[in-house]
């Protein structure tokens, strides 16, 4: 039973520890959000972008790494904001 008791409060502290490392300024909250609205506005001016009638194959490689890296960002950018805001929740 001891055993027990002793796990349970060692699972208590490293949620505690966990909670304040993901504990963020407002300031940091509004800089993060601010660069997810960039990436978002990055990607939109980019699908909205007349593409010439003809591109080249070295053209397309290019807006295809452009995009990818875009798209990249803002999967990283969501993952960690997702993983921040789910373990501040509990």
């Amino acid at each position: 039973m001891n055993y027990f008791l002793q796990d349970y409060k060692n699972d208590l502290e490293q949620k505690e520890v966990a909670a304040t490392e993901n504990t963020r300024n407002p300031g940091e909250e509004l800089s993060t959000l601010e660069y997810g609205k960039e990436l978002e506005r990055q990607i939109n001016v980019m699908q909205q972008a007349p593409r010439p009638p003809f591109e080249t194959i070295k053209h397309l490689q290019e807006r295809l790494e452009r995009e990818n890296e875009l798209y990249r960002k803002q999967f990283i950018w969501q993952m960690e904001n997702m993983i921040r805001f789910t373990t501040n929740a509990q």
